[in-house]
């Protein structure tokens, strides 16, 4: 019920589905394993990694795995607190006023709430 009072479009049951959602995580979990590989699947310290040539790519691996939960976590923190924001959304392309839930929409809450989610 407070999902609807917020949002006019809200459906009951528009979960995500399990394909959507191994989608998802398949990207980061490709990173992860390449990025163990790369290192013979050993728990070691991003201090020694860095330090050494040969596995200077399992740590960019591994920022991109940071760097993929951040934009996700940003996005989800934008879109779930962005619309309890009592402004009227703007086109993020024209700044022109939009209706809550139309895509590309957004307010100072939203973007606040993303940048603080991708941290």
């Amino acid at each position: 019920e407070t999902a609807k009072a917020v949002d006019d479009h809200f459906k009951k049951g528009g979960q995500r589905g399990w394909v959507q959602a191994m989608c998802n995580a398949g990207v980061p979990s490709i990173l992860a394993v390449a990025s163990a590989a790369l290192i013979g699947f050993q728990d070691l310290p991003l201090t020694h990694l860095a330090a050494s040539p040969e596995t200077a790519l399992a740590v960019s691996l591994l920022g991109g795995f940071l760097g993929y939960y951040g934009c996700c976590c940003g996005d989800t923190w934008a879109s779930e607190l962005g619309q309890l924001s009592k402004e009227q959304p703007r086109l993020i392309t024209n700044l022109k006023p939009v209706r809550k839930g139309t895509n590309g929409g957004v307010t100072r809450l939203g973007l606040s709430a993303s940048v603080f989610g991708g941290l």
